[in-house]
Order: structure tokens, then C-alpha cells, then sequence
């Protein structure tokens, strides 16, 4: 009986614990999400006001757009089985480089003297514009390999349409392999 009692005991503590395990990982989880929607909501705001901040926020802002798209239109090309060459890990190397430039915007943020960060501003101005060329290039690369793909889709039509002759008329067609 003790012992029935004692494993109980041993499961209610251990049932305990793993609820309260999940509290915490539910609660930072929230607080991380709430956080990051928190710090979008302010660069939203910034990127509408006017000045140097709020062009660094518009900058900021387009440089998460431009990896968000390049990501998406690599994770449409990898759904419809387009060749993807070394696609993924570009798309690796344009996230670091919209970090890099990321990081140079929010401290031209900080420099206190406009003229200073205005100088800083151009320069962080023309990298952000080879982020968005590279990322340009780089989705319509996919989009042209995703077309090519397309190409097959006239063999796909001829093939069928010689077996619908071949099934009204009763004959045998040789399609051309895959």
C-alpha cells in the first residue's frame, strides 16, 4: 500500500513538473512572438514618418521583404521540383548580407549628428539596392527554371493527344519516355 502511494505521489510530482515545463516554454514562446510583432509595429510606425529614421525603417523594412520573397519563391521552386542548383544556399548568403546591412542601418540609426548618418545613409543605400538586385536575379533565375519545366508540358499534350487518336481509333501509339 505504501508503495502504491509512494508512486502516486511520484507521478503527481512528475505530472506537475511537466506542466509547468510547458507553461514556461508557452509563455516565452508567446513573449517572442509578441516581442517581434511588438518591434515590427514600431518599424512600421518609423517607416512612416518622415527624416532619416524613417528611411532607415523603410530600408530596414524592404530589406526583410526582399529576403521573405526570395525565400518564398525558393520554397515554391523546391514544391514544384524545379532544379534548384545552389539556389539555397544563395538564398543562405543573401539572408547574411540583408543581416550585414540590417545591422549597419540600425546603427546609422543611433549616430546622433544627421549629417554624419545622412553620409552613412548612402552608402548603406547602395548595398541594399545589390541585396535587392541579387535577390531580383536570383528569383528569376527560378521562375525561368520553373518555365523550362513548362516546355515538357508540349511533349505532355502531343503524347496525350496521339493516344486519344490512338484510343478512338484502336491503334497503338510509342510515346517518348519521360
Amino acid at each position: 500500500m505504501e508503495q502504491l502511494l509512494l508512486a502516486a505521489l511520484l507521478i503527481g510530482v512528475l505530472g506537475c513538473a511537466a506542466l509547468v515545463v510547458l507553461v514556461v516554454v508557452v509563455v516565452r514562446t508567446v513573449s517572442a512572438r509578441a516581442g517581434t510583432l511588438a518591434g515590427r509595429a514600431r518599424m512600421q510606425a518609423r517607416a512612416l514618418s518622415g527624416g532619416l529614421p524613417g528611411e532607415v525603417a523603410r530600408l530596414r523594412r524592404e530589406l526583410a521583404s526582399i529576403v521573405e520573397a526570395a525565400a518564398r519563391a525558393l520554397a515554391a521552386a523546391r514544391a514544384a521540383e524545379v532544379p534548384l542548383g545552389d539556389a539555397p544556399g544563395l538564398v543562405h548568403r543573401l539572408r547574411l548580407a540583408a543581416r550585414d546591412t540590417d545591422t549597419e542601418l540600425r546603427l546609422i540609426d543611433t549616430v546622433p549628428d544627421l549629417d554624419r548618418a545622412g553620409a552613412l545613409l548612402g552608402s548603406a543605400r547602395v548595398r541594399v539596392g545589390e541585396v535587392r538586385a541579387a535577390a531580383a536575379d536570383l528569383t528569376d533565375g527560378l521562375a525561368r527554371a520553373a518555365g523550362e519545366c513548362v516546355g515538357a508540358l508540349e511533349d505532355l499534350r502531343r503524347d496525350c493527344a496521339a493516344e486519344a487518336d490512338a484510343l478512338r481509333t484502336g491503334t497503338r501509339v510509342a510515346h517518348r519516355p519521360a
